[in-house]
């Protein structure tokens, strides 16, 4: 029994002897402690913080799949995220929790694969640049705390890479080249957007093989994986929303947008966005670098992992810019664009290392020093402004969910209510909820029609100015029951609940 004590005892001391031993797994352990970290910091001030209209929808959607609530699925919704959602509701979690689950540990696991991913690119220091720089990346710490869906669409979107790198571009015919179709089809369950990655994948394989990788098997089979895993989300769309491809109704088709809306070129202000002052010249610079890189050695380029990595990480970029610029014509939400990241800060290593590589020749303290520097400063800016964001926008959307909490005390599982604001207020009142139209006479209409126990009145979501009159020029049939200011003395209300106690109207005014 002690002699195994004692040897169990010898293989820690040598374990830890070796992992200390290598500096580069230090640093990294140390950046993923900084990341966890900043995100615990964070956590701990907003894991009851109030969540938006697509939170909600998601997150409501996902209790209505298991008859938690009654709401109707949106169908441009891809399922896993609200299907993941409702089972942790089902189970009984709280919010907190299934935030952490799907918010705060996909983000932790997008930080980590990128040093791996960067590591068998470039090098283990692109790769600790990279991840560093994902680790403070300011947008990507604003959806660590939010239901949102980018965090856990980019975990399995990077892995899907990561594979694809390690056991075909690496080493072709492994065996496992298979995990590249299972979490490309997760991916895809997650975020539509990342369909785009057959695209990517497309493109690269015929400019660095031309049509040779069609006699590889084992992609064929990655490939025929991938269509498994996502029959049953096809299958149950079309079981349950009556087409196959129900998703594709948050979607216009090319036609119409080039018709009604103009080229999106905004999408490009997304780059300044990202890096901010410091970090973004140092991104132009790299982004030059890898060009020039490119340009002479492009009849080398499917001999070189090097360039094959730079050519990959630019497609990475070029082809969603292409598709949200001149299809989809949408610069979105910052979040949309999070992958742009995994180009740009790995870029941003491959320059630094290359700056670090030319000064350490001459003096290697200095080396260090500007390097340090241009990360420092990089650092600083993305918290700078992550935590104005993140801080700022906390509380947006409070009054909702505190009107939603107060109709969940004070009205019968079967009431109605009528609110612009429909994920919300479903989501936190656990009841029925229309939307509320927007002219006085359909208002009326639809009171009739649904016999609502409240109507909500406040300025989110579109609300019209004949939302915000109509409850006064009916005193009659309304009564105020819950009021909600934004100040302290009372004197500006931001949200109110009436009672609905009589369905006549006597004017549609």
């Amino acid at each position: 029994m002690d002699d195994a004590v004692e040897k169990r005892k010898e293989s820690f001391k040598i374990f830890f002897k070796k992992f200390f031993s290598n500096k580069y797994t230090v640093l990294f352990v140390l950046i993923i402690l900084l990341a966890f970290t900043i995100r615990v910091y964070y956590f701990a001030k907003l894991y009851d913080q109030p969540c938006w209209w697509d939170e909600c929808d998601y997150l409501s959607s996902g209790k209505s799949l298991f008859g938690l609530l009654d709401y109707k699925y949106t169908q441009q919704r891809p399922v896993l995220f609200p299907l993941l959602a409702g089972i942790f509701f089902y189970l009984g979690l709280k919010e907190s929790i299934v935030r952490f689950l799907l918010s705060f540990l996909p983000s932790m696991g997008v930080v980590i694969i990128i040093y791996f991913l960067a590591k068998i690119m470039y090098d283990e220091r692109v790769a600790l640049i990279a991840t560093f720089l994902w680790s403070v990346f300011w947008v990507f710490l604003f959806d660590a705390f939010r239901f949102h869906t980018d965090s856990l669409a980019l975990f399995f979107a990077l892995l899907t890479i990561y594979f694809f790198w390690k056991y075909y571009v690496i080493s072709k015919n492994s065996n496992r080249l298979w995990l590249i179709g299972v979490f490309l089809a997760l991916a895809f369950m997650v975020r539509i957007v990342y369909a785009l990655f057959v695209v990517l994948f497309l493109v690269f394989l015929l400019l660095t093989e031309k049509f040779k990788f069609l006699k590889q098997k084992n992609l064929w089979i990655a490939a025929v994986i991938c269509l498994l895993v996502l029959t049953p989300f096809f299958v149950w769309s079309k079981v349950n929303l009556g087409s196959y491809t129900a998703f594709k109704s948050g979607y216009t088709s090319y036609e119409q947008k080039a018709e009604k809306l103009p080229i999106a070129w905004s999408v490009f202000d997304r780059f300044p966005l990202f890096t901010q002052n410091v970090l973004l010249i140092v991104f132009i610079l790299s982004l030059l670098y890898i060009l020039f890189e490119l340009a002479i050695g492009y009849d080398i380029i499917s001999s070189e992992l090097r360039l094959k990595s730079n050519l990959f990480l630019l497609l990475l970029i070029i082809i969603p810019l292409v598709y949200f610029v001149f299809i989809e014509r949408s610069a979105g939400e910052p979040r949309w664009f999070v992958f742009f990241a995994v180009s740009m800060f790995s870029f941003i290593g491959v320059l630094l290392v290359q700056i670090y590589e030319q000064i350490h020749k001459h003096n290697r303290y200095l080396a260090v020093i500007a390097i340090l520097s241009v990360l420092v400063i990089g650092a600083y800016q993305e918290i700078r402004v992550g935590n104005a964001s993140i801080i700022g926008q906390s509380n947006s959307f409070l009054p909702l969910k505190l009107a939603g909490e107060w109709l969940k005390i004070n009205s019968n599982e079967n009431d109605i209510i009528l609110t612009k604001s429909v994920p919300q207020v479903a989501y936190y009142s656990g009841r029925k909820v229309s939307g509320l139209p927007g002219d006085a006479a359909n208002i009326i209409l639809e009171i009739n029609d649904k016999k609502p126990r409240y109507i909500i009145v406040a300025p989110f979501d579109q609300a019209t100015q004949d939302i915000f009159e109509f409850p006064g020029k009916h005193p009659e049939n309304f009564k105020p029951v819950y009021v909600d200011f934004v100040d302290k003395e009372k004197k500006q209300p931001i949200l109110a609940i009436y009672e609905v106690v009589d369905y006549k109207f006597t004017s549609t005014g």
